[in-house]
């Protein structure tokens, strides 16, 4: 006896025995079928072990990939954002001086990369300058 457990939160492709074709999400799946919605429609179904001839797994599309922006790196963080967010090794960084790796990151074209850095705006230090007058006060 099939166990279609392994199908739970799955998109797949169903045959049934009928030849019918269905493709949908497995909501819940056991040893007695599975309880499927089928693509486009907003109910489920129960869709017993005897129905199904054959069930393939649907390849999850690809997620778009979008660079991330991130505030300038501040003073003291370069050695540091150099090698968690550029990869760099731990022994290519460490002889280099702040001011060194500074430059050195300065010169990095982010164009493709993961992320791109950007200043702050004026109403994001506004805000800043905000908050902390407020928590100077209290």
């Amino acid at each position: 006896m099939a166990d279609y457990s392994e199908y739970t939160d799955k998109k797949v492709s169903l045959q049934l025995t009928d030849n019918t074709k269905l493709e949908g999400t497995v909501e819940a799946g056991s040893t007695v079928g599975v309880v499927f919605k089928e693509k486009g429609s907003r109910g489920t179904k129960l869709i017993e072990a005897g129905q199904i001839a054959a069930i393939e797994l649907q390849a999850e599309p690809a997620k778009k990939l979008k660079q991330r922006t991130l505030p300038i790196v501040t003073e003291g963080k370069v050695r540091e954002h150099l090698i968690e967010r550029h990869g760099f090794k731990v022994s290519e960084i460490e002889a280099l001086t702040e001011d060194a790796a500074k430059s050195f990151h300065d010169g990095l074209d982010h164009s493709d990369l993961g992320h791109k850095h950007r200043a702050k705006t004026e109403a994001e230090l506004a805000i800043e300058q905000a908050e902390a007058d407020a928590a100077d006060e209290g």
